[in-house]
């Protein structure tokens, strides 16, 4: 039977000139697993939009064509009752919860359709049981890790006994370990309780890994490709050229395949991956990769001293840190979610002071130190560009640092100039900045640290939420920084990133660092990694495989080794 059924649909926001939808016809069967792929603005959320009635129900424009589910027209059904088939996860979990605690937000949705009281207690219960949250009904949802909100929002839509469930890149905000308790989730609702699940994330690979029936490949409002895995990766082309990234491992086939090194079609894991290359690998790693850099001879930019910092309500964030950070860095700050990384940057800046030990920035003790003297030393650009932007244009908003630290109207205008040209700004000067795309926000967030002329820069997660192309743009000016002088920590979840572009890895569980070494290293540590709910990359787990040096390497530093053979 067919779960939803879209013939020729187009939509275009009431406020919108373009069709962010264009004809699009897709079909999902009953108990299928389905990943939507696409480029950031191609109209994957509005697809879903479309789906689950929020169009047009709640979002009003141009709708042309239909939707069906279970062979009801979504259009012309309310919206309350679409809610009873339909039942959606967004990327923010957050943004989704209204009670106070875990039992009374999985209720919000039973309430509203007035389930009796035993009715909502036996549906929440049982909606706990199967994410695993039993005994925690009496938990604030806001203070819960983010895999665990998560599963809060998968229980309130599964409390409502949806046929199907839609997911809208729900392992954004997730280090790896609990994105893959999140896949088996879905995996588990769709081969034991038989619901139609549809994904739509940029994590490729990840998905890929725990299996799907179908895949779609959305660009520009249209599906420009569907079908099985099978049949979607034998479109390597049209997947590069629509932005989106290859699994790391079919990454490597697809490079040598171009070079006439690899027959056949590309491989859908990294266990097939291996069994095609065994045989034909000669290459052997020496020890030009994976050596330790040398430690500098020089005066750190950051130090820590044996610092601890505990939170007023009692919670030991740090423990007994010691660190040393020094200039032209590029270091890769990562852990779980709670293990003090975020609270260490914020020690870096003075906004928060050690309880024990010393923060020395440049030589200064923070305790003697103003946040605003701080900054002409460090700055810091968040997650969520939007909790830093407030000004109406953008040049005000770069100007505003420099401008409560003191500089002479002379020395503002060369550093928002500067800062501007370097986060190519200049012809969105007037622009308001919450105008902007989310990429170009946080660059404007980039700029207004930068504006402040500091030597150090934190970036927490800078890639959050962005698809391949945007992700790749973005660190290209990471990396322009760090060609011009700075020293740059990155906080992030994301081990390919890290090394892609960090020399350095420093990992951090429970407020301690339990492992600080070169990346090559560092993040192949197979335990150690796993301690941090982190995972080791395809490309490493392939070269174990193949019988190399587990090395975490790039999937093009592979490639190049392996052509060499």
């Amino acid at each position: 039977m067919k779960a939803i059924e879209i013939k020729g649909l187009s939509f275009r926001y009431v406020e919108s000139e373009v069709f962010a939808l264009k004809n699009v016809d897709l079909v999902v069967n009953e108990g299928e697993k389905l990943l939507i792929l696409g480029p950031s603005g191609c109209g994957k959320t509005t697809l879903l939009r479309c789906i689950n009635g929020l169009i047009p129900h709640r979002y009003r424009g141009e709708l042309l064509g239909t939707v069906k589910v279970f062979g009801e027209n979504v259009a012309e059904t309310p919206i309350h009752k679409i809610s009873l088939k339909v039942g959606t996860v967004l990327q923010d979990p957050e943004s989704q919860f209204v009670g106070i605690s875990v039992e009374e937000d999985v209720a919000f949705g039973l309430e509203n359709l007035r389930f009796s009281r035993e009715e909502m207690r036996r549906l929440v219960a049982e909606s706990l049981s199967v994410v695993g949250l039993t005994g925690m009904e009496q938990r604030a949802p806001h203070e819960m890790s983010g895999g665990q909100k998560q599963k809060v929002a998968l229980a309130g839509v599964l409390a409502m006994r949806p046929s199907v469930i839609l997911f809208d890149e729900p392992l954004a905000n997730l280090d790896p370990a609990s994105a893959d308790e999140i896949l088996d989730f879905m995996d588990m609702l769709n081969k034991e309780y038989g619901k139609t699940i549809v994904i739509v994330e940029h994590r490729f690979e990840q998905v890929l890994e725990k299996g799907v029936d179908k895949i779609a490949v959305m660009s520009d409002g249209r599906v420009v490709a569907y079908g099985t895995p099978e049949d979607i990766m034998e479109r390597a082309d049209l997947l590069v050229k629509t932005g989106i990234r290859l699994p790391l491992y079919a990454e490597v086939a697809y490079q040598l395949k171009k070079r006439g090194l690899w027959e056949g079609p590309l491989p859908l894991s990294v266990e097939e991956t291996a069994s095609r290359l065994k045989g034909s690998v000669r290459a052997r790693i020496e020890g030009k990769l994976g050596v330790p850099p040398e430690k500098p001879d020089r005066k750190p930019i950051l130090e820590f001293r044996d610092v601890h910092y505990v939170y007023p309500t009692g919670v030991k964030a740090i423990r007994g840190v010691d660190l040393k950070i020094y200039p032209g860095e590029v270091v890769a700050l990562m852990g779980p979610n709670g293990a003090g990384k975020s609270t260490l940057s914020l020690l870096s800046i003075g906004i928060l002071k050690p309880t024990r030990g010393r923060v020395l920035v440049d030589g200064v003790d923070t305790r003697d130190a103003t946040v605003a003297q701080l900054a002409r030393t460090v700055g810091i650009i968040f997650q969520n560009p939007n909790h830093m932007l407030f000004k109406n244009s953008v040049e005000e908003e770069i100007a505003f640092g420099p401008k409560n630290l003191g500089y002479s109207e002379e020395e503002i205008e060369r550093f928002v100039e500067q800062a501007m040209q370097i986060c190519d700004l200049k012809r969105y000067s007037g622009r308001h900045p919450l105008s902007l795309s989310m990429g170009e926000r946080k660059r404007v967030c980039i700029a207004a640290a930068l504006s402040m002329n500091p030597r150090l820069l934190f970036f927490d997660e800078p890639t959050v939420g962005q698809d391949h192309r945007h992700s790749e743009a973005f660190m290209s000016y990471i990396k322009r920084l760090r060609e011009k002088g700075y020293t740059i920590v990155i906080i992030t979840h994301n081990v390919n990133l890290a090394i892609e572009y960090c020399q350095r890895a420093i990992i951090m569980v429970d407020g301690k660092i339990i492992a600080d070494g070169p990346t090559q290293k560092v993040l192949a540590d197979e335990p150690l990694l796993k301690k941090a709910r982190l995972k080791p990359t395809s490309i490493t787990r392939l070269m174990k495989a193949l019988n190399l040096p587990p090395l975490a390497i790039t999937s093009q530093d592979l490639q190049t080794l392996l052509i060499k053979s």
